[in-house]
């Protein structure tokens, strides 16, 4: 239902006349996120500054309007997603980065600001923010701050909530805060952590405060191809029982190689039942000890053809290689298996790992064959870029025919449903934010 005008009137006096979206075919745009979920909502608000975002849910506020701050979209948790109707609360025009403190190796940034970007900036002091979820060259880090993101370095780092120090938020209100401070560890009640992962429900994010790690001085890459997925899981257990925490650590099945081998000729063993892929960094004479002892372990547990790789940057570690698994896997498969969680899936129970990777394996099986006839149909030209468009428009039929038969039955009810529930109480606009990076928690009310 769109916005009364007078409620669109009050809003462009807070951001300017050309910063409120209320045009229906301009609305579809937003309607999504990276998930399966979509509703239009009732306008969108392009805030700029604190002032603004508060603004806005002042206004959101007084006339019981839910609120949806919102990101670059590509969760897939459905953050992003205006359930209910109402404003979405576009920040990616906040996209400074305020302050790079080399000394205590931190960053203050604006929530519009793309996570890749903060790592290429604070590379330029020897820092990097680690983490650093697949969607990184999109993704923003307000988002991540919302959904708690992970990424293939979150076995060893840790995820967002382990790397941000402090931020300033909007409440349901509109009364504009900070929460914690300059350190980690901090004393009394730890309102971060509270609103880091909150998904929206709790506050509007204007502001964060990151802690950057050293740029490890040696980085090395092992890949290792096992008979099954059993093998595979029990070479995790095995690794991390022997007390080495690798800093990234990643799986893949036999289709998931095959289409990541049909899109990037990567060399990836596509014989193998399942693969592992293997980041230690740190040191150069670490480094090499914890190479040659995971090697081992790896070949005891049935692993062959090990593999190592020194990367002195990203485009050969375990995050480039990620970065592809997710992207191929886009187009074939309707489901992928989190890496993150791959080393804790293992060590409970081999049979989730293969249970995790069979459910997609029958379509995926199917849609690699067609993605396969895809590119060599594809046209060719300098740079790939038509063949890149070309699969991506390819891509997006597939998902949309996808989509349309893997959506559980109770999943368009359920969003009947919520559209024509009555908005939020008196005082508390309904939040969700535009997550960036995964977790599939439904969203409430603040």
């Amino acid at each position: 239902m769109p916005l009364p005008k007078s409620v669109v009137e009050e809003l462009r006096r807070v951001v300017g006349r050309e910063s409120v979206i209320d045009s229906p075919n301009d609305l579809r745009i937003f309607e999504r996120d990276g998930s399966i979920e979509g509703a239009m909502p009732d306008a969108v608000v392009l805030a700029s500054s604190t002032e603004q975002v508060s603004g806005v849910i002042k206004v959101a506020a007084r006339h019981h309007i839910p609120v949806v701050p919102r990101g670059a979209g590509t969760g897939l948790s459905g953050g992003a997603v205006t359930i209910r109707g109402g404003i979405a609360l576009q920040v990616t025009r906040m996209r400074r980065i305020l302050e790079i403190d080399r000394i205590a190796m931190t960053a203050l940034v604006e929530p519009g600001v793309v996570n890749q970007e903060l790592s290429l900036v604070a590379a330029q002091h020897g820092l990097f923010y680690a983490p650093d979820p697949s969607s990184q060259k999109a993704c923003t880090i307000g988002g991540n701050a919302a959904e708690n993101s992970g990424g293939p370095h979150c076995l060893y780092y840790g995820v967002t909530t382990n790397h941000v120090l402090g931020m300033e938020v909007v409440l349901a209100d509109g009364s504009v805060h900070w929460v914690s401070g300059d350190v980690p560890d901090r004393i009394g009640l730890d309102l971060c952590g509270v609103l880091v992962g909150s998904e929206g429900t709790l506050c509007a994010i204007t502001k964060i405060k990151v802690r950057l790690l050293r740029i490890p001085p040696s980085i090395a890459t092992l890949l290792a191809a096992f008979p099954s997925i059993e093998s595979a899981s029990q070479a995790v257990s095995a690794v991390i029982g022997h007390g080495i925490v690798p800093a990234a650590l990643e799986m893949m099945d036999n289709v998931t190689v095959g289409a990541v081998e049909a899109h990037y000729h990567a060399g990836y063993p596509t014989d193998a039942g399942a693969v592992l892929l293997v980041e230690v960094d740190g040191i150069a004479e670490s480094t090499r000890e914890l190479t040659v002892a995971i090697g081992k372990i790896l070949v005891d547990n049935h692993g062959y053809g090990c593999s190592q790789r020194s990367a002195r940057s990203a485009s050969t570690t375990s995050c480039r290689w990620r970065t592809s698994f997710m992207r191929a896997t886009a187009t074939c498969t309707p489901t992928s298996c989190s890496t993150s969680a791959i080393a804790t899936c293992c060590t409970r129970s081999r049979r989730q790992a293969r249970r995790c990777f069979a459910r997609s394996s029958s379509w995926a099986a199917r849609c690699r064959a067609n993605t396969e006839s895809v590119w060599k149909r594809a046209p060719s030209c300098p740079g790939s870029t038509a063949k890149t468009t070309s699969m991506r428009c390819i891509a997006s039929r597939t998902s949309s025919t996808r989509t349309a038969s893997s959506i559980p039955a109770r999943s368009s009810p359920t969003l009947r449903e919520s559209r024509s529930t009555s908005r939020a109480a008196p005082g508390s606009p309904s939040r969700r934010n535009g997550g960036d990076e995964t977790r599939g928690r439904e969203a409430g009310h603040s």
